[in-house]
C-alpha cells in the first residue's frame, strides 16, 4: 500500500496510533495526500514546541485543521496561538505577506480548531467540514 499520509506526530503515543493507521487508510482510499504535523515548520529558533497534545492536520483544498488530542484547553490555546505565529512568521519570509497581508487577517476562516480527537472519529464527516467553500477560500488555501 502506498501511504498518502506524511506525518511527524509520535506513532508510539497510543491515541495516535490508530489514528495514523485509519487516516492513511483513508487517504490511500480517497487518493489524498494528508499531512499531520506538530506545527509548521520553520527556522524560528525561540519557539517551543511543547505541545505534544495537539497537531495539525492538512490536505490540498481544504481548511487546516489544530487538533486537541489530549491537551488541557489552556495548552490548546497556546498552540494555537504558536501556530498563528509560526505562520505569520513564514508568510513574511516568503512575502506572502506583501501579496495577502498577515495570517491572522485573511488565515483565520481557513483554520478550524477541533476541541476534541473524536470529531475525527467520521474522516468522511470530519473532511467534508474542513472543505474550502468558495473561491476565495480555495485560492487563499493554496498558499498554505
Amino acid at each position: 500500500m502506498q501511504s498518502n499520509l506524511y506525518y511527524d506526530i509520535d506513532a508510539s503515543v497510543a491515541v495516535y496510533s490508530d489514528l495514523i493507521k485509519r487516516v492513511e487508510k483513508y487517504a490511500v482510499e480517497k487518493n489524498m495526500e494528508i499531512f499531520m504535523f506538530r506545527v509548521p515548520k520553520s527556522d524560528l529558533k525561540d519557539m517551543s514546541y511543547a505541545h505534544e497534545g495537539c497537531f495539525m492536520i492538512m490536505s490540498c483544498g481544504y481548511k487546516i485543521a489544530l487538533v486537541n488530542a489530549f491537551a488541557s484547553e489552556q495548552e490548546f490555546d497556546e498552540y494555537c496561538e504558536d501556530v498563528e505565529e509560526v505562520m505569520n512568521y513564514l508568510f513574511s519570509k516568503y512575502e506572502y505577506r506583501a501579496e495577502l497581508g498577515r495570517f491572522s487577517k485573511w488565515g483565520k476562516p481557513l483554520v478550524k480548531k477541533e476541541h476534541e480527537i473524536q470529531s475525527l472519529n467520521n474522516l468522511d464527516a470530519f473532511w467534508n467540514g474542513l472543505i474550502a467553500k468558495d473561491s476565495i477560500e480555495k485560492n487563499q488555501q493554496n498558499y498554505l
